[in-house]
C-alpha cells in the first residue's frame, strides 16, 4: 500500500508523518484514523541551508523507514516542511473582469489566483505557496470564496510566499536522493500553526513565536489567515551556550541545567547546582538563581524581538489571541507564564496531544520533546490533504540525459 506523508525537516530533527487513514475519508478529515510518527536526527541541514547533501539524504530517508515501518505502508511522495531562514511573504493584488450579470464559476475563481501568481519576485527567489486572503466583488470583500456570485468583477487579495532559489534547489535534490517525489511545500512554522494555532485565535488576531535551535520564527493570523511572517537568528541553543561559557561547563551540561531549571525556580533560587567542569574531570558547584539570570536574559531578548516584530508586521494593532509559543524553546519550564509578564500579552504552550493522534505511550516516553517536534509534519498532512488531490505530484526527479533525447524524438500517436 503507498502513502503520502508530510516530512518536516528541521535543523534538529527530521519527522514524519502519515495518516491512517486514505481515500475519500481522508480527504474530508485527514487525521481522523490518527497518524504514524516516524523521526531521525537531522545531519547536514544548519541555519536553514543544506551543508552535507548525503549525510541530510540519509537521514530523511531514515525517517521515512521508521514512519513506513510503523505503518505498514510504502511513502512514494511527500508534502515537505522546511525551516523558516530565508521565506518572506509578498502582497499581492489581482483582478479578472467577468462581465455584467455574470455568475463567479470555479474556473473564474482559479483564474484570478493564477493571476495573483503572475508578478516580478526578486531574482533568487522560488513562489511555494499562494495564499488568498480576501475576495473583493465589484468592490465589497466578502467571506470565503464567492463562487456564484453576480458580479462584473472579481479582485483578489493574496499572500504569496517565497524562498531562497538555491536552499529550494539543494533541499529538492536531498529529498529526491532519499527515493522520494515532492508533492508540495510549506514553510514548517505555517505547518505547525495549523495544529497549535485553533480558528478562533486565528481569527481574533494571534502570534505564533516558533523559539527553535538556531533561529525563531514569527508567524501572525489575523481574520483566518497568515499575514505575516518573520524569522530572525535567535534561538534555543544561544540559551545553551550561554550557559555553557557563564558556568564554565560542556554544552551537554548546560543543556542538562537549562532543562532542569528553566524560568520556574521557585523557591530553589539560594539552592546550588553541580555542573561538569570543563575538563572533564569533577564538577563546579554555582547558584540556581545564576543560572537563571543567564537563561532569562537570553529569552528576554527573544521576547523583546519577538514583540518587535509583531508590532510591525501588524502595525502595533492588540492581539485577542495572544502569543502561542512553539518549538524547542517552548519546552523551558515556565516560560508562557514568564512571557505572558514580559511582555504584557496572553501567552500560552502550542502543542500537539499525542493521544488524540493515536501516538502510541511508548513513543511519549522516548521522546519527550516529540509532541513539539512532530505537529509541523502532522500539520503538513493536515494543510494539504484537505486542499488538494494527493495524488498531484508537482516537483518529479530531474530526467537524465537519456530520457532528455528520447523526448526529443518522441512522436504523438
Amino acid at each position: 500500500m503507498e502513502a503520502v506523508a508530510g516530512l518536516d525537516i528541521g535543523s534538529s530533527r527530521i519527522v514524519a508523518a502519515v495518516a491512517a487513514v486514505s481515500g475519500a475519508k481522508a480527504l474530508s478529515d485527514p487525521l481522523a484514523g490518527g497518524v504514524k510518527i516516524g523521526y531521525a536526527c537531522t545531519m547536514g541541514f544548519r541555519k536553514g541551508q543544506v551543508n552535507d547533501l548525503a549525510s541530510l539524504s540519509q537521514c530523511i530517508d531514515e525517517a521515512l523507514k521508521t514512519v513506513q515501518a510503523e505503518a505498514g505502508v510504502k511513502v512514494e511522495t511527500a508534502y515537505i516542511g522546511f525551516p523558516g531562514h530565508t521565506v518572506e511573504f509578498h502582497k499581492k493584488s489581482s483582478g479578472n473582469v467577468i462581465g455584467k450579470g455574470r455568475r463567479i464559476t470555479p474556473q473564474d475563481i482559479e483564474r484570478v489566483q493564477r493571476l495573483a501568481l503572475v508578478s516580478d519576485m526578486p531574482l533568487g527567489r522560488r513562489v511555494i505557496q499562494s495564499l488568498p486572503v480576501e475576495y473583493i466583488v465589484d468592490g465589497s470583500p466578502v467571506v470565503g470564496e464567492p463562487s456564484g456570485l453576480l458580479c462584473s468583477r472579481l479582485d483578489l487579495e493574496s499572500l504569496i510566499v517565497t524562498a531562497d532559489n538555491g536552499m529550494m534547489d539543494r533541499l529538492v535534490e536531498a529529498v529526491h536522493k532519499a527515493g522520494v517525489k515532492i508533492a508540495d511545500f510549506l514553510p514548517s512554522p505555517m505547518a505547525a500553526g495549523e495544529i497549535v494555532v485553533n480558528r478562533a485565535e486565528r481569527q481574533l488576531g494571534a502570534a505564533l513565536i516558533d523559539i527553535g535551535s538556531s533561529s525563531t520564527c514569527i508567524t501572525l493570523y489575523n481574520h483566518g489567515n497568515p499575514l505575516g511572517f518573520d524569522v530572525f537568528p535567535l534561538g534555543s541553543d544561544h540559551i545553551t551556550s550561554d550557559l555553557a561559557i557563564c558556568l564554565r561547563t560542556t554544552l551537554e551540561g548546560a543543556e542538562e541545567v537549562k532543562r532542569n531549571i528553566g524560568l520556574a525556580i521557585g523557591e530553589r533560587g539560594d539552592a546550588t547546582l553541580a555542573v561538569p567542569r570543563l575538563s572533564g574531570s569533577g564538577h563546579n558547584d554555582i547558584l540556581v538563581k545564576t543560572a537563571y539570570s543567564v537563561i532569562e536574559a537570553r529569552v528576554c531578548e527573544i521576547l523583546d524581538i519577538a514583540m518587535s516584530s509583531i508590532g510591525r508586521l501588524s502595525g502595533h494593532g492588540d492581539l485577542p489571541g495572544g502569543l502561542i509559543l512553539t518549538g524547542g524553546g517552548s519546552m523551558l519550564k515556565g516560560v508562557d507564564v514568564f512571557a505572558s509578564k514580559h511582555t504584557g500579552c496572553k501567552a500560552q504552550l502550542g502543542y500537539l496531544d499525542p493521544g488524540q493522534y493515536g501516538i502510541k505511550e511508548n513513543e511519549k516516553a522516548a521522546n519527550s520533546d516529540l509532541t513539539v517536534n512532530m505537529a509541523g509534519a502532522v500539520g503538513l498532512l493536515r494543510y494539504f490533504l484537505k486542499r488538494s488531490n494527493t495524488e498531484k505530484v508537482i516537483y518529479q526527479s530531474p530526467p537524465d540525459l537519456w530520457s532528455k533525447v528520447r523526448g526529443i524524438f518522441r512522436v504523438s500517436k
